[in-house]
């Protein structure tokens, strides 16, 4: 059985400064040469509420260039008419349409087809929104989990119900929750672990155990964090040198100590793909 890891990157800049923003993108671009990841990490872009494609040229040219996986992550949570099938299909459009547009303008062939909700927002109106603009792959699945509040204290989804060790699985936009779906028109890539502290490295045995018992051939490790989360100060002015060596020893035990194998969610879902 090979476990892979899956590094992806929320891209919601929420820090004080576009320079500090830069220099975070940067920090984590380089920390992710270290290990040989370039070509092997997803950036969910979440271009609606930062303009990426306006003030982070550089980082995008950087990503594209490695073929990362480059995939849109709209907080349709924060919308106010986020009920509202067209309001949804709006957003996740507009942002989607302004990254597609930076990629044909700079030559770029990168295609995007991966999706993460902010907050991990789960509902059928965002799904088939989603659906309608052709993405294929999403992330937002955490089983074990439960979430009762958006960045606008909605609730967001209860995940409890969803076993350890849960590989990808396809769904339609109106079975999402459907773990033992098989088919469908999105691959869900579930979560294992999110933010970059306290990574639960006894779960993580414990779902490499249940793969081998269950013979599995793979299991994707699906880490989500954001840039942010590596500065401190007021308004994260600054970036943390604790929280930058943390991630970095995480990463390092993940690969060396427990070998799996860095890979993007787009060169994964072949797999499942090919063997659907």
């Amino acid at each position: 059985m090979q476990p892979y890891l899956l590094l992806t990157v929320d891209c919601d800049l929420r820090m004080a400064s576009i320079f500090t923003r830069t220099k975070a993108l940067d920090t984590l671009i380089n920390l992710f040469e270290q290990f040989n990841i370039q070509g092997k990490a997803t950036w969910f872009l979440n271009e609606n509420h930062f303009f990426i494609t306006e003030n982070h040229e550089l980082f995008l040219h950087k990503i594209a260039q490695r073929r990362d996986t480059i995939g849109i992550h709209d907080h349709v949570d924060l919308l106010d008419n986020k009920d509202n099938e067209i309001a949804n299909y709006e957003f996740c459009k507009r942002s989607l349409n302004k990254v597609n547009i930076w990629l044909k303008k700079n030559f770029y062939t990168n295609s995007i087809n991966c999706h993460r909700m902010g907050c991990l927002y789960q509902r059928e109106v965002c799904y088939k929104a989603l659906s309608r603009l052709g993405y294929t792959i999403i992330s937002d699945a955490v089983p074990g989990d439960i979430s009762l509040s958006d960045h606008v204290g909605d609730f967001v989804y209860d995940n409890r119900y969803m076993p350890d060790a849960l590989l990808p699985f396809f769904h339609d936009y109106n079975n999402y929750c459907d773990h033992s779906s098989t088919v469908g028109h999105f691959l869900n890539f579930p979560i294992f672990h999110m933010s970059i502290v306290n990574f639960n490295f006894k779960r993580l045995e414990k779902w490499i155990q249940i793969s081998k018992e269950k013979n599995y051939d793979l299991l994707p490790i699906v880490w989500l964090f954001h840039p942010y989360e590596i500065c401190s100060g007021e308004g994260r002015n600054y970036l943390d040198e604790i929280k930058i060596t943390l991630l970095q020893q995480d990463i390092e035990r993940l690969i060396s100590h427990y070998q799996l194998t860095p890979i993007g969610i787009n060169e994964c879902s072949t797999f499942f793909y090919n063997t659907k």
